[in-house]
């Protein structure tokens, strides 16, 4: 773990984990925004496979406080908030997730942006975004807020693109849409419950109609969350075919 600061006259400092692959630098970058279940073991080795692949990596604890405010409220150290939920913890997984407005979430996005290209371990330029459910959400959000610093951005089944019922604090993704500069490449099982096959069309056809450079794979036979080799949604034949898409995809637009 490290701790990403922020430019400002209190300087607070924010956990991410970071991780850089072995040999010489400098290498691409790449962060990635985990999804409701916070930054857990699954996303932490994501993390580390990415830095296996080449790719500097580095993941916000979106939940965290920063580690000032800790400091300044001592009553948060005896009962410090969780920065992630195990899987049978789901309710207050999602409680906590929609805590989360987007203006939090996209400033941390942001920073984690920011301090991976200031690292003397990344190449100089562009990043690429990696998200997972409320994360690939707030992935893509973050590419078309930071259009010149994303250069590839890569959304496993976000959910929710569409919709404006998320609740105070959560703006309606799709709206932004129009300043997407990077190519984008997102992932769905054909069985997945939690984003509708009407919203997965959707997605391409807005998309290609404002002209962006999207790809949209979906896998029959799988669900939501067919990566996390942790729960019993994964599937092994779109988790390789996928992550193999990713490793490609980030190689051609961050090279």
């Amino acid at each position: 773990m490290v701790d990403m600061e922020s430019n400002t006259t209190l300087v607070q400092n924010y956990p991410a984990h970071e991780a850089v692959p072995q040999g010489e630098g400098p290498f691409p970058a790449v962060v990635v925004v985990h999804d409701e279940f916070g930054l857990n073991l699954f996303v932490r080795g994501v993390a580390n496979r990415l830095a296996q692949a080449g790719f500097y990596t580095l993941t916000p604890a979106l939940y965290a406080f920063p580690s000032s405010f800790v400091e300044l409220a001592p009553e948060l150290m005896r009962s410090p908030a969780p920065i992630e939920f195990g899987y049978d913890d789901a309710f207050d997984a999602e409680a906590r997730a929609t805590s989360l407005t987007d203006e939090r979430g996209l400033d941390l996005v942001g920073k984690a942006i920011r301090y991976a290209q200031t690292r003397s371990a990344t190449r100089s330029g562009p990043v690429g975004l990696l998200g997972f459910s409320m994360g690939a959400r707030l992935a893509f959000r973050a590419a078309c807020e930071n259009a010149g610093d994303v250069a590839a951005c890569v959304c496993f089944y976000p959910a929710g693109l569409f919709s404006d019922r998320l609740g105070k604090g959560h703006e309606l993704a799709m709206a932004d849409a129009i300043n997407l500069q990077a190519p984008a490449l997102f992932f769905y099982g054909a069985l997945d419950r939690e984003v509708s096959a009407s919203e997965r069309g959707g997605l391409r056809k807005t998309l290609s109609a404002l002209g962006k450079d999207v790809t949209v794979e979906e896998y029959g036979g799988a669900g939501h969350d067919f990566l996390c080799s942790d729960r019993n949604t994964f599937h092994v034949g779109a988790a390789k075919k996928s992550w193999d898409e990713t490793l490609a995809f980030f190689r051609a637009r961050l090279s």
